[in-house]
């Protein structure tokens, strides 16, 4: 990456603001790849029994600075049960959203149906919710300013595994990552 970025400094020394634009756009583009990477390890491993699936919407598919990517987890013995994580990077977007809700108003979480959950490493609770009647859950983790991590289960376990994969999450690590004190 240092070559790309030492290859825009000497573009833009030349005045040729086009390439250095073009060599600064495939040094994020690297980055980006990088950070997604580091969060990637950070999330839980699958159960036994369990199988993950990495899709990608995009980087800046919503017009977002930050990287953002989906994990899937599955688990298709009966009743089978779906948890998807749409984790989201620095991207003001997704991260007003849900972390509004998780840290500056925690009495909106309530309201709205949200119970805290302690998970290591934070300094604030998670958020779980819990929809009986339609075997779903949804799940929420922040990390102020820079990580968003939405889960959204179905399934006749939906909770359970959202709960499992909310405190699974090694916070440690994101924060590390992502130079979060």
């Amino acid at each position: 990456m240092t070559d790309k970025l030492d290859s825009a400094r000497k573009h833009y020394a030349d005045g040729r603001l086009g390439k250095a634009s073009t060599e600064l756009q495939w040094a994020m583009v690297r980055l980006r790849a990088r950070l997604e990477l580091l969060a990637r390890e950070s999330l839980p491993p699958a159960s036994a029994g369990w199988r993950v699936e990495f899709a990608q919407p995009g980087h800046g598919a919503t017009g977002s600075l930050g990287v953002q990517f989906v994990v899937t987890y599955r688990n298709d013995t009966p009743p089978p049960t779906q948890v998807s994580l749409q984790v989201s990077i620095d991207s003001p977007a997704h991260f007003g959203s849900c972390g509004n809700l998780a840290l500056l108003n925690p009495i909106l979480a309530e309201l709205h149906g949200y119970s805290a959950i302690d998970v290591e490493g934070l300094a604030h609770p998670a958020l779980l919710r819990l929809h009986g009647a339609q075997k779903s859950a949804e799940g929420i983790i922040t990390l102020p300013g820079r990580v968003c991590i939405y889960l959204r289960g179905q399934g006749n376990n939906a909770g359970e595994a959202v709960r499992t994969l909310l405190t699974g999450c090694n916070i440690k690590r994101l924060k590390d990552t992502f130079d979060i004190r």
